[in-house]
């Protein structure tokens, strides 16, 4: 499922890294996978951290993916990743990062995380959640959600 995020970052936000000359050609890759990850950890840790209603409401469409705090969450690690892991500043992580994260988590919701790109976020989710609805997520100690999170983390 990581190859099909790594995928989809490639086929909707790949012209914000390889056309970015901030970013190096042959890092191009590397970036696409930094994205990949700032995404699945910043959906990990919005579950884990009881903001699942946050991460449903995102892949609900229920508003933008620029005011959603999930998506800006994973949109400030990615600039901390791109800063420190590559070498940009401030301004051309930022660039960077307010192109690529709201592309794709919006390609992602549009197809309300399943089939969008072929990528199941839903599958995922399932993952995180021991195949526990969000919506409906089982309480810490029932071998639910709670407990699935603490052996991921």
């Amino acid at each position: 499922m990581f190859d099909e995020l790594i995928n989809l970052v490639k086929e909707h936000a790949g012209a914000a890294i390889s056309d970015n000359a901030a970013i190096p050609n042959e890092h191009n890759d590397a970036v696409a996978g930094e994205a990949s990850n700032s995404i699945i950890d910043g959906l990990k840790n919005a579950i884990a951290n009881g903001n699942s209603a946050d991460v449903t409401s995102l892949m609900n469409g229920d508003h933008t993916v620029q005011d959603s705090p999930v998506a800006q969450n994973i949109q400030g690690n990615f600039v901390q990743t791109l800063m420190s892991k590559f070498g940009l500043n401030e301004s051309a992580a930022t660039g960077a990062a307010s192109t690529i994260i709201p592309t794709v988590l919006s390609k992602i919701a549009g197809g309300n995380g399943n089939g969008a790109g072929g990528f199941d976020l839903n599958g995922i989710l399932s993952k995180f959640t021991g195949g526990n609805d969000l919506q409906n997520p089982a309480q810490p100690g029932t071998g639910g959600l709670m407990d699935e999170l603490k052996n991921l983390l």
